[in-house]
């Protein structure tokens, strides 16, 4: 069975998987400073004052 690297079956997962993984390593890099819709921990308690979401946004390990 031979896999064919034009086919637009390949290239459209790989290129999927790359741009998220990117996004991702920004997302963690320069997380959000200020309550928006649109990037970081969104839920109805984090977006109720700016230290609820400050918390929310904390970067903590594993445990």
């Amino acid at each position: 069975m031979e896999i064919y690297f034009t086919s637009s079956l390949v290239w459209i997962p790989v290129a999927t998987v790359v741009i998220f993984i990117l996004v991702g390593q920004m997302t963690k890099k320069f997380p959000p400073e200020e309550i928006n819709g649109l990037n970081g921990y969104r839920s109805a308690r984090s977006m109720r004052s700016q230290q609820a979401w400050d918390f929310a946004q904390k970067k903590e390990p594993f445990r």
